[in-house]
């Protein structure tokens, strides 16, 4: 064995534990001019040093949107001994930014050794179980002895310019405003903030003082509005939000606004701690028909049509589509029917069609009518069916002997209250001697029909609603009268003439061209001897 020793150097292990506490004095009102605060600490150990210089420090900080903000600080150099506990009185004055309590403050005290080399061989080591940090609220909460606030939270949210059951009209333009009220019915509530979720598109106006909002989530925006802390017993707090509705598409069926309230206490019925308001949209918009013929009347001469032989018309039935409602219409189509043959005869084909919406082109196919269309067709053809004119041979796609061409025109989106759009069908038509005759020589009606059908939004519309989406334009084609052979009108003249140069030879063989002479030779003879006489007197 070595005789040698090695003294290796060494600290001692002390337990230290150091508390805080408020002064018991006026200073603990939640709202006095200054904070006082009381640090005390305590250590022992075995083999410890009968002093231990140390540093205590004062730290206040606010709780603002639950983080720390570090608002003062103190620290101060003291000297404890073994086994004696030493306290160190703290006064700290309200600065401007520990205001009113409006946010919680909270008070830390640290202790350490006295030097700033913690390794110092003054400095004895902490044991594991030592308290070297305490904290605590820094002014008296008013909720009893332990301090632990028991809220009682309530909300209700309102609009007072919704319609009846809080329905909002799509289109209407007008923002929806909002009452939260938030109602502490307990012991005062800390940190109290109401957490608002406001789906899209909806979106705030403006926010309101002491709120932000968080980025959207599941398309859905959080705004987080700081209430007055404490929310005292029996106290209100209101929030006043303005919302924008313009983005609300008019396939939307409801909207639910939803409201939660929380604090930093203990909630006692959490159950009313949320409420929601769920809005019900309207859809106000319809479309409506109107049409016009460039051209109304033709005419035909038989001369013009045999069997070899037919006449052609070239016009234009013009439909118009007038947007009804505030509602944006985003989708919506237009069905227009074109009689093209009679039996077996062709009488027509669509030569050119032109569409537009405020100015820009939609595009028209060439396929079947829509369900609702035909249907509409049809209660219209049964109506009509009871009427019956004597004088005119209907060609019109109720005529189960007519074949018609059907266009598909997807008119787009109606977007404002002044849109409205154009279809310009040109037709050419044939009359022939066939058509005529089954005509029966009465003048023809060629009519074309269009239906313009609201897609979206899904519009409820009643019969009587529909007949403004139907529409027909005729066109009369009629016939002009027979046509007089020239010799027949140069023997009509011949004989004419000859009738009056008879009746001329009757006259003065009968004498009544020479009494008027003889009557003009007496009224001439009575002049000259009226004369004559004056002059004999002169």
């Amino acid at each position: 064995m070595s005789s040698h020793a090695v003294l290796l150097p060494s600290r001692p292990i002390i337990k230290v534990t150091v508390n805080l506490r408020r002064l018991a004095n006026s200073s603990l009102s939640f709202n006095s001019t200054h904070l006082a605060f009381e640090a005390c600490a305590k250590y022992n150990g075995a083999y410890a040093p009968d002093t231990f210089d140390v540093t205590i420090s004062i730290v206040l900080t606010d709780i603002l949107w639950h983080k720390l903000y570090t608002n003062t600080s103190e620290t101060r150099l003291s000297t404890l001994h073994l086994n004696k506990r030493r306290c160190e009185k703290f006064y700290v004055p309200r600065n401007d930014l520990i205001n009113e309590a409006a946010n919680p403050i909270q008070v830390n005290v640290n202790i350490a050794c006295g030097y700033p080399d913690s390794s110092h061989n003054k400095c004895p080591m902490f044991h594991p179980k030592s308290k070297t940090t305490d904290s605590m609220q820094a002014y008296a909460r008013d909720c009893g002895s332990d301090e632990l606030c028991i809220t009682d939270l309530k909300v209700s949210i309102t609009s007072n310019n919704l319609s009846r059951n809080n329905r909002y009209t799509i289109g209407s333009g007008i923002n929806v405003y909002l009452t939260i009220l938030v109602e502490n019915t307990n012991e005062p509530a800390y940190l109290p903030e109401a957490h608002i979720f406001i789906p899209e598109p909806i979106t705030l106006v403006k926010q309101p003082p002491s709120c932000k909002t968080l980025p959207q989530v599941d398309k859905t925006s959080e705004t987080i509005c700081l209430l007055v802390s404490p929310l005292r017993e029996n106290h209100t707090y209101k929030i006043l939000l303005e919302l924008d509705m313009n983005s609300i598409e008019s396939t939307e069926k409801l909207k639910e606004i939803k409201v939660d309230v929380i604090s930093d206490g203990d909630e006692k019925n959490p159950d009313d701690n949320n409420q929601s308001l769920i809005i019900y949209f309207d859809v106000d918009a319809d479309l409506r028909i109107i049409g016009e013929s460039q051209g109304h009347h033709y005419g035909y001469l038989e001369s013009e049509l045999d069997e070899t032989h037919l006449k052609k018309f070239n016009f234009h039935h013009i439909y118009e589509i007038e947007k009804l409602g505030i509602t944006p219409i985003q989708e919506s189509a237009l069905f227009v029917n074109v009689p093209v043959r009679f039996q077996n005869f062709e009488i027509a084909s669509i030569s050119q069609f032109r569409g537009s919406i405020d100015g820009n082109k939609y595009n028209c196919t060439y396929e079947n009518a829509s369900v609702e269309a035909y249907s509409f067709y049809a209660s219209r053809s049964h109506s009509d069916s009871s009427t019956s004119f004597q004088d005119v041979f209907s060609i019109s796609c109720t005529n189960p002997h007519v074949t018609c061409q059907n266009l598909r025109c997807d008119v787009g989106s109606f977007l404002k209250t002044t849109s409205a759009a154009e279809l310009v069908i040109t037709i050419d038509f044939r009359i022939s001697d066939p058509i005529v005759k089954l005509a029966e020589w009465k003048n023809i009606s060629y009519v074309t029909q269009a239906y313009i059908e609201v897609i979206t939004p899904n519009v409820l519309i009643d019969m009587e609603d529909k007949a403004k989406h139907f529409m027909q334009i005729s066109t009369t084609i009629s016939r002009s009268g027979k046509v007089i052979p020239i010799l027949m009108i140069f023997l009509s003249l011949l004989f004419g003439i000859l009738i009056l140069i008879i009746v001329i030879w009757t006259l003065y063989k009968l004498g009544f061209f020479k009494r008027n002479r003889r009557e003009e030779m007496q009224t001439l003879k009575s002049m000259t001897e009226e004369s004559n006489e004056q002059e004999i007197k002169t």
